[in-house]
């Protein structure tokens, strides 16, 4: 169950989960330590990446990405790239 329980975790920020899957990952993290811990590293994870993507553009001054890399992190923040 722990790797339909990691997909579910994974599936969540890209889309709502039904009800049935909401109930099925939230039983088993009652039993399940390491995908609680999965869950919080994936949370930690997503807030550092959301909060580089709304950081200034000038602290990164030096550093680009490819508009395909701009996109596909778009995609998974749910939002759109910022221009420039």
């Amino acid at each position: 169950m722990c790797k339909e329980a990691a997909r579910l975790i994974s599936d969540a920020y890209q889309r709502p989960l039904s009800l049935r899957e909401r109930i099925a990952l939230r039983v088993h993290l009652c039993t399940c330590q390491a995908c609680r811990n999965f869950k919080g590293q994936m949370h930690l994870v997503t807030e550092a990446a959301r909060r580089l993507w709304q950081a200034p553009a000038e602290q990164f001054a030096g550093l680009r990405l490819s508009d395909k890399a701009r996109q596909r992190l778009a995609s998974v923040l749910g939002q759109r790239p910022p221009s420039g």
